[in-house]
């Protein structure tokens, strides 16, 4: 006892030697993240005074913080009492720690700034998971800059993410072109900030040069696709286009059969959900058949497109298809087919269907507007007044501010001849300050959308 007090009186000293064999340390690095067993070694550490060492109060931070966050809380109070003079290791765990927090974030920043420590990649990396506003996000890129550490790839990678969830695509993209070569992770960030902002032929155009480019690039793309993480990469620029833009779909189509055949399902679903935006349901379907394994997702998005375009009928032909094949529906699957009854008029089908506010209310997961959306508009296409008002008193409580589901249940009511319910809805509608949104409609010429 008399030993360790005499440690922790010293001053803590970050260029202590290593004790890289001391039995708490080991029985530290076998440590499987339990509370009990982490709170019993960290007892025993700082009984043994190990906490004012640099080794074993990293390894301790480390666990609590990075190993197993389910410890944070302990991590931060060792950092706050026993590490008077942190070094950057400790403060850039310290920091990643904190990025759910972009105040708590900063108030490190600034403590790091205030001691000798120099801020590194890492820093700035786990800083930028912090952001939340695009003005601290401009400081800490100018801070990257002062520390001449813009041309570090991951960095600057992390920086155009940033810009582009910020919704600056301009900076984004200044970013992107002052990068000396064009790698494969900042394609498909940029391709992803497109598809986000709805920006279709931005996303075509950054395709193209990359598929120009070649050699390592291409190669690499190719590497990326195949790898089991390819999901995000195959669908950023299928998203993008997926906008009602049926030509350079289908460039993007023939560039992916190329390159990867068309049995797979999660590619397949993403061009299926393309061509039905584009209009055309025939060519969405040949895909849709091509496709091996079907799973859920492929499933719902070809009834969802059927639906969408009025076949009614062969929607829920699929749907029935779907559950022969022993694929069972989700929640976004009774939307779709209560919008191919509601779009088609299969009254008999609707109704039965809408009996489904039971099944909404029993999901493992909370239904969403558009499953009571999709139940509301079946009910009023049945003239099911009950379930109508079940399904919109919900769809209100989950989005009070929209205006559809006000317009459905008035309808519904006007239609019945329930007029004096349906001047109620109108007038809360106004007493809110709501109207009906005006339809809107686009048509593509020479690659430009009027």
């Amino acid at each position: 006892m008399a030993t360790a007090a005499a440690t922790a009186a010293r001053p803590w000293d970050p260029t202590v030697s290593l004790r890289l064999d001391h039995p708490a340390v080991v029985l530290l690095e076998r440590c499987r993240g339990g509370a009990r067993p982490f709170k019993a070694i960290l007892a025993h550490v700082l009984r043994l005074g190990l906490a004012f060492e640099t080794f074993p109060m990293s390894r301790l931070l480390y666990f609590a913080t990075v190993a197993f966050p389910q410890h944070t809380r302990e991590g931060l109070l060792l950092f706050e009492h026993f590490t008077p003079r942190p070094n950057l290791y400790i403060y850039n765990l310290v920091l990643a720690a904190l990025s759910p927090s972009q105040s708590r974030s900063v108030a490190l920043y600034k403590s790091i700034l205030a001691s000798p420590a120099a801020p590194d990649e890492r820093t700035f990396l786990a800083l930028l998971r912090s952001v939340e506003c695009p003005s601290v996000g401009k400081q800490v890129h100018a801070h990257v800059l002062v520390n001449g550490l813009q041309s570090r790839v991951y960095l600057r990678n992390s920086l155009i993410k940033m810009y582009l969830d910020a919704g600056d695509v301009g900076t984004a993209e200044a970013l992107f072109r002052c990068a000396p070569v064009l790698d494969t992770v900042s394609c498909n960030i940029m391709l992803s900030g497109y598809a986000k902002g709805g920006f279709s032929l931005k996303s075509l155009q950054l395709f193209s040069v990359v598929w120009r480019r070649g050699g390592l690039v291409l190669i690499s793309m190719r590497l990326l696709l195949s790898s089991p993480a390819a999901d995000v990469s195959r669908t950023h620029f299928l998203g993008a286009i997926g906008k009602g833009e049926l030509n350079p779909g289908k460039s993007v189509h023939g560039w992916v059969v190329k390159e990867h055949g068309t049995q797979d399902a999660f590619l397949a679903s993403a061009l299926v959900d393309m061509y039905c935006k584009c209009g055309n349901v025939n060519l969405a379907y040949a895909v849709f058949e091509k496709a091996l394994d079907k799973d859920v997702t492929l499933w719902t998005v070809m009834i969802s497109g059927l639906a969408f375009h009025g076949h009614g009928t062969k929607a829920l032909d699929l749907f029935w298809n779907m559950q022969k094949e022993g694929v069972a529906p989700n929640g976004v699957t009774l939307v779709a087919v209560l919008s191919a009854c509601s779009h088609a008029g299969l009254l008999d089908e609707g109704c039965r269907l809408s009996d489904a506010v039971g099944l909404a209310r029993t999901m493992p997961m909370k239904p969403s507007r558009s499953i009571w959306g999709s139940i509301l508009s079946a009910s009023s296409a049945c003239q099911n007044t009950e379930v109508a008002e079940i399904a919109s008193e919900e769809l209100l409580r989950l989005e009070p501010t929209e205006e559809g589901g006000y317009v459905l249940l008035s309808n519904l009511y006007a239609a019945g001849g329930h007029w004096n319910y349906s001047d109620k809805v109108r007038e809360t509608m106004d007493r809110r300050g709501m109207r009906k949104a005006a339809g809107a409609s686009g048509l593509a010429i020479n690659d430009a959308t009027y």
